[in-house]
């Protein structure tokens, strides 16, 4: 039984333009101890791009995956029915107890970064779950703490916890706040049985 997480933008980027990407530095997922998950590529939406998705898990912030221009993910044109038009899959191998997850994109001045993204998992990639974890996300670094009961935003780069939902182009706004808890959302995934989230 093999695992993969598709990871997506949900929001628009900082810039209007209606052939703006989202650009993702980086995409790690930790276990209970501490130790990086091995992932690898499957997919994405930035299919025949020179910055491809194996550069947002190469242990490398100055290297990123950029989506599909095609998209249109800039605020100026930004519409709901987008979220899910940028995405990259990957593989996790099996199921794995993840307590972990980091997502970092360009920084301060990063006009392609998104406030929103979301999660999904499969054990074929053809079944996801029907609960995503959809969260607000910093410029710069974000960190999440997940269990059994839900996720929070630990580390929110940047910004404070309070600040972290910065960009409010986006309808819905889905957290006031950073630290808003995904506990239902995270319950269904793990009862999914494609991952399993590890007490705090």
């Amino acid at each position: 039984m093999g695992c993969s997480i598709c990871i997506f933008g949900a929001c628009c980027v900082r810039a209007d333009g209606c052939t703006d990407s989202w650009d993702l530095y980086e995409f790690a997922i930790y276990d209970t101890a501490g130790e990086r998950i091995m992932t690898s590529s499957r997919a994405s939406s930035g299919y025949g791009k020179s910055n491809t998705e194996g550069k947002a898990l190469d242990f490398n912030t100055d290297t990123w995956w950029e989506g599909d221009y095609d998209i249109g993910m800039g605020c100026g044109c930004w519409e709901e029915h987008k979220v899910g038009g940028q995405w990259m899959i990957v593989d996790l191998g099996e199921p794995k107890t993840v307590k972990n997850i980091m997502v970092i994109q360009g920084g301060v001045n990063d006009v392609w970064a998104v406030s929103q993204v979301q999660i999904e998992c499969s054990q074929d990639m053809v079944t996801w779950d029907r609960s995503p974890l959809r969260f607000s996300v910093s410029y710069g670094q974000t960190q999440l703490l997940c269990s059994q009961q839900g996720c929070v935003v630990t580390t929110c780069e940047f910004r404070s916890l309070e600040e972290c939902t910065w960009q409010d182009a986006c309808s819905p706004v889905v957290a006031g706040s950073c630290s808003w808890k995904l506990g239902a959302s995270l319950w269904a995934l793990w009862a999914f049985g494609a991952l399993s989230w590890t007490s705090f």
